[in-house]
C-alpha cells in the first residue's frame, strides 16, 4: 500500500503503518470427481499512529487462517461440501493520551482468539421440482484477554439531557484506573434444513429451519425462514422473504475495553423483504425492494458522541453506553441499471430509517440515512476498464454540545444532523498479457473532487484559573480528502 507516501506528500506525520498479507491456495481434482482445495491467509500488521499534541497509539495484528474444503458430487443427485478450518488471532493495541481539552490516560489491550471449525453442507435433488439442503457445523473456540487503562477527562460532559425521556445512555469510560482479565472457552453448534419446491411452473417456494446453540452462553435459538419467487413472464419477477435471525457473540467478541466482562444472549432480528424486478426496454432493468427489520434482545453498545474516529475512544469523556430495548430498520429502494456494450450504468434511490427504542423514545441510530442516491457508469474494453461512481446521502445524526455555567452539556441524543455527504470515485484498470499469466494495474481516486464531507466535530476549550471552561470552540471534522491509490496484481494460470 502507499498510505505512507500519501502522508509524506501531504506533510502529515501521522505515523508509520506497515501491513502485509500472504495468501495461498491449491486445488486438486481426483479421478473420482472429488475436488479438494486447501488455503491459507497470514496477516502481519504493525500500526503506529500519532495525533500531534493529542495522542499516540499502536496496534499489532498477527492473524492466521487455514482451511481445507472437499467437494463430493459422486452421488449424482447428492452434492456434499466439507470444510475444516483453523483460525488464530493474536492482537494487541496500546496508547497514551495527553490532550488539554479531552484529558489524559493510558491504555493497553491484548487478546488471543483461537477456533477450529468442522462444517458439512449438502444438497439433494429429490426431483426436477424439489430439492433439500441440509448441513451441520461445530466450532470450538477459546479466547484470552488482558486490559489495563487509566483515564481522567480534562472537563467531564454533563449527559443528563441524553437521558430525558428515560433514554438509556450513560458514561462508559469513567475515571481512574481500570483493569480486567478474562478467559472464555466454548462451542458454537448448528444444524439446518431447507426444502425447495415448485408447486406450479412459475412459483418457487423454500421453507427452512435452523437451530443454533452456544455452550458458553447456555443459550440456543430456533430460526424459521420462508422465501417465495413468482415468475410473471414479461411482467417480471416478484419475490418475498421472511425470516427470524439470531446473532450471537463468539468468545472473541468480549467488549472488555469498555469494562464489559461477560457475553450477552444472542440478538434477535425479524426480516421481511418484498422485491419486484422487470425489464424496461431492451437493455434496462428496473428493481424495487422494500424491507423491514425488527430487532429484539439487543446487547449494549458503545459510541463516542463527537470523537467518532479516535485512536483511543475508550479514554475519551464523550464515550457512552446505549442499551436499547428494541430497534428497527426499514426502507425502500428503486434502482435502474442497463448495459449496452461496452457501456454499463446504474442508478439507485433509497428512502430508509434506522432507529433504537431507548426508554420508550425512538432515537435515530448514528448511521441513519433518511435518503441516499447512488449512480455510476463503467466502460470496458479488451484491456482497459474505467469506472465512475457517485454517492450522496443525508448527513448523519449528531448531538449538540453547549457551554452552560462553566459546564459542558450534551443535548438530546442524535437530535441534529450534519450536512449532506457526497463523493465521486474514479477507477481505471489496465490488463497486460504476459508470457506467464497476466498483469493488472489499477489507479483509483477516492473523493476525486476533494469535497469536504462533515462526519463529526471536535471541540477546543478555554479554561479559567479554576479549570472551568469559559469558551468552547467547535472544530468541524471532515471525512477523507482526495485519496489516490495504485495497485498491481500478477496472476498465473488459466483465465
Amino acid at each position: 500500500g502507499n498510505l505512507d507516501l500519501i502522508a509524506n506528500a501531504a506533510e502529515n506525520d501521522f505515523g508509520r503503518p506497515t501491513y502485509g498479507d500472504l495468501f495461498g491456495k491449491i486445488g486438486y481434482t481426483f479421478d473420482s470427481g472429488v475436488t479438494a482445495t486447501a488455503g491459507s491467509l497470514l496477516v502481519n500488521d504493525r500500526i503506529s499512529l500519532r495525533d500531534p499534541g493529542s495522542a499516540t497509539a499502536g496496534a499489532d495484528y498477527d492473524d492466521g487462517y487455514l482451511w481445507l474444503a472437499v467437494d463430493d458430487e459422486r452421488g449424482g443427485r447428492l452434492a456434499v461440501r466439507y470444510l475444516l478450518s483453523h483460525t488464530l488471532l493474536d492482537d494487541g493495541r496500546d496508547g497514551v493520551m495527553n490532550d488539554p481539552d479531552l484529558g489524559a490516560g493510558t491504555l493497553l489491550e491484548k487478546r488471543r482468539f483461537e477456533s477450529s471449525l468442522v462444517k458439512a453442507d449438502a444438497t439433494f435433488a429429490v426431483s426436477a421440482r424439489q430439492a433439500l439442503r441440509f448441513g451441520a457445523e461445530l466450532e470450538d473456540m477459546s479466547a484470552r484477554y488482558r486490559f489495563d487503562a487509566t483515564g481522567l477527562p480534562a472537563v467531564p460532559i454533563d449527559l443528563a439531557a441524553l437521558e430525558q425521556g428515560a433514554a438509556a445512555a450513560s458514561v462508559a469510560s469513567g475515571t481512574g484506573a481500570r483493569s480486567a482479565r478474562a478467559a472464555l472457552d466454548g462451542q458454537q453448534q448448528a444444524v439446518y434444513l431447507a426444502y425447495r419446491v415448485q408447486p406450479i411452473a412459475r412459483l418457487t417456494a423454500e421453507v427452512g429451519l435452523r437451530w443454533d446453540r452456544q455452550t458458553y452462553l447456555d443459550d440456543s435459538q430456533l430460526s424459521p425462514r420462508l422465501n417465495l419467487s413468482l415468475d410473471l413472464g414479461r411482467n417480471g419477477t416478484l419475490r418475498a422473504a421472511w425470516g427470524r435471525f439470531y446473532q450471537a457473540q463468539d468468545v472473541g467478541e468480549l467488549q472488555i475495553a469498555d469494562g464489559v466482562t461477560r457475553l450477552f444472549p444472542a440478538q434477535q432480528a425479524e426480516h421481511t423483504v418484498v422485491g419486484y424486478e422487470r425489464p424496461v426496454g431492451q437493455d434496462v432493468t428496473l428493481r424495487v425492494e422494500a424491507y423491514r427489520k425488527e430487532f429484539e434482545r439487543l446487547r449494549p453498545r458503545f459510541e463516542n458522541l463527537y470523537q467518532r474516529v479516535s485512536l483511543l475512544p475508550e479514554l475519551l469523556p464523550d464515550r457512552i453506553m446505549l442499551a436499547p430495548t428494541s430497534g428497527e430498520a426499514s426502507g425502500i429502494e428503486v434502482a435502474l441499471d442497463g448495459e449496452t456494450a461496452p457501456w454499463s450504468w446504474w442508478l439507485a434511490v433509497t428512502r430508509s430509517s434506522a432507529a433504537d427504542r431507548l426508554g420508550g423514545e425512538r432515537v435515530p441510530r448514528s448511521w441513519d440515512e433518511p435518503w441516499s442516491v447512488k449512480a455510476g457508469g463503467r466502460w470496458s474494453g479488451p484491456r482497459w476498464t474505467a469506472t465512475v461512481a457517485a454517492t450522496a446521502h443525508a448527513g448523519w445524526p449528531t448531538t449538540a454540545l453547549e457551554l452552560e455555567d462553566g459546564r459542558l452539556v450534551a443535548g438530546r441524543l442524535n437530535a441534529e444532523r450534519l450536512p449532506t455527504f457526497a463523493t465521486l470515485d474514479v477507477k481505471a484498470e489496465h490488463k497486460v498479457a504476459l508470457a506467464r499469466g497476466r498483469l493488472t494495474w489499477t489507479l483509483e481516486l477516492q473523493n476525486a473532487l476533494d469535497r469536504n464531507n462533515r462526519y463529526t466535530f471536535d471541540y477546543a476549550l478555554d479554561l479559567d484559573a479554576a479549570g472551568r471552561p469559559v469558551v468552547i470552540r467547535p472544530e468541524p471534522r471532515d471525512w477523507l480528502p482526495l485519496i489516490p491509490s495504485f495497485g498491481v496484481l500478477w496472476e498465473t494460470g488459466a483465465h
